[in-house]
């Protein structure tokens, strides 16, 4: 309902916008001039949160008192911090705790009401490969946001517990890095995809590994499970989209025809309605969007694609509502997009009756948000206040666009 937009800038400033007249509010001065590779809405707090290039992160309070600003001390330390980029970015539902990550593996955990680092884990593991930096740091909180998973290159799951920063358990079985993890809605699930080819399924009771997919031949990049916790998705290098139901243990395969990098569920439109849609990005820019069967519910089938980007699709995410995709590329490009649409078309035959055949409309690009001068590694959705930018209603919505140089919020 407040209309705002917020910018930061290579010189650490933030500046909030008016979105409807297009007119600067306020500029807020950071103490540090260092580049502002993210910043981000805090819901339900009056905050905007930042983080700077060296692993610096800041709390601004933009409307009692717009020239304040909390600053959160990196546990980096002084002399290693222009070294340190920070690449992963994932907040709790309720914005209540921060968990950062760097190109070198090494995660921050923050308590963002108290301003203060809880923890710093994990060891630094730097890595030579331009490729593989583009796999940032696996990084999930529980449902319950009382663990942390981090998927890192040595092979190893590692779950810490959030406010002692103690280590719970370490998941062994990869044998190769683990990029995606993801935890189950509701049931004591934790997902982990690796480039052994593999998805494994961890009780997080016992904490060992009770299913093992081997059904990838390549790496296999991301993981997920649906919102309402039937389906477990994976995507891999060897072009292939595995859905496999959980309850019943079945495999549906769609071929994506090259290397799957990202892929997101759309939530769930209404409760008990269930996730029915999946879409994934691929290494020729291309996107698939694939719907569930509604007369089978077990078989899939894909209902769309596009070739949305001139390079690989580094990251894609559905909006809350499921209204909108969002889609990031190492072509420098976010672009907004409609999810497929369908309608009927009509003929009259001789016998007077019309015949009726359901023909599938391509999906349509609402924007090109922006280009950038730096590869798009990663883009996200938060709730916002409403906008009239974008054709359509897409109020309530903000892309944010992480790339190797910052990162960028954008309404």
């Amino acid at each position: 309902e407040d209309g705002l937009l917020a910018t930061g800038t290579a010189a650490g400033n933030v500046s909030l916008w008016d979105v409807d007249s297009g007119s600067l509010i306020s500029s807020l001065r950071s103490p540090s001039k260092s580049w502002l590779k993210s910043i981000n809405f805090v819901l339900g707090q009056d905050h905007i949160m930042s983080l700077s290039l060296e692993g610096r992160m800041s709390i601004w309070e933009y409307k009692t008192c717009p020239s304040s600003v909390l600053r959160l001390e990196s546990a980096v330390p002084e002399g290693e911090r222009k070294s340190s980029m920070q690449h992963n970015l994932v907040l709790t539902p309720d914005g209540r705790l921060a968990a950062s990550s760097d190109h070198e593996y090494v995660v921050q955990l923050w308590d963002v009401a108290s301003g203060k680092v809880l923890h710093t884990l994990g060891d630094k593991r730097p890595t030579r490969s331009k490729l593989l930096r583009h796999f940032t740091t696996g990084l999930a909180f529980s449902p319950c946001q009382t663990l942390l998973a981090v998927g890192a290159p040595d092979e190893i799951v590692r779950v810490y517990e959030v406010y002692s920063g103690s280590l719970v358990t370490q998941l062994i079985g990869h044998n190769a890095r683990v990029c995606s993890v993801d935890f189950h809605p509701t049931q004591k699930l934790i997902a982990t995809a690796s480039f052994d080819t593999t998805v494994r399924l961890w009780d997080t009771e016992s904490w060992t590994c009770t299913k093992v997919l081997d059904c990838h031949r390549e790496w296999v990049t991301c993981v997920a499970f649906s919102p309402d916790g039937v389906w477990l998705a994976s995507g891999g290098w060897d072009d292939r989209l595995l859905l496999y139901h959980l309850a019943n243990e079945t495999t549906c395969v769609k071929e994506c025809y090259s290397n799957i990098w990202t892929l997101a569920w759309q939530p769930e439109c209404a409760p008990g309605e269930g996730a029915n849609q999946v879409t994934v990005g691929t290494s020729a820019g291309m996107l698939h969007h694939f719907q569930l069967d509604e007369l089978t519910r077990v078989n899939w089938k894909e209902c769309g694609s596009v070739l949305a980007h001139e390079d690989i699709v580094s990251k894609i995410v559905w909006d809350l509502e499921g209204r909108f995709i969002i889609s990031g590329s190492l072509d420098n490009s976010v672009r907004l997009w409609g999810p497929p649409r369908s309608e009927i078309a009509g003929k009259d035959g001789n016998d007077g009756k019309k015949n009726t055949k359901r023909i599938l409309l391509p999906m349509e690009q609402y924007a090109l948000f922006a280009k950038f001068p730096c590869a798009v590694v990663a883009v996200s959705w938060t709730a916002q206040p409403p906008s009239r930018l974008h054709k359509g209603d897409a109020g309530r919505l903000v892309g944010v666009c992480t790339t190797t140089a910052g990162m960028f919020v954008m309404d």
